[in-house]
């Protein structure tokens, strides 16, 4: 598309329409800029290289269960 032809269609949007389009227009100038070298722009990026599992971290650090747990409660001995 050319520019004209863009500027052509930018100015029959209303204000609110126009200040979105500044926005956008904003944020895709703020995004990194694809070189031919790149290749194909659409590949995902890849993951860090190491990362540190966190399952099992804290094992043995929680209770959440107190040991008398499955022991009758005081409070019901009289309906027992």
């Amino acid at each position: 598309m050319s520019p004209a032809t863009l500027a052509q269609e930018i100015e029959q949007l209303d204000e609110t329409q126009k200040n979105a389009v500044a926005l956008f227009v904003r944020f895709l100038a703020a995004q990194p800029h694809a070189t031919p070298d790149d290749g194909d722009s659409t590949q995902q990026p890849e993951a860090p290289a190491s990362r540190v599992s966190l399952f099992g971290a804290l094992k043995d650090k929680i209770t959440f269960i107190s040991p008398d747990f499955d022991e009758p409660l005081e409070d019901f001995a009289e309906y027992m």
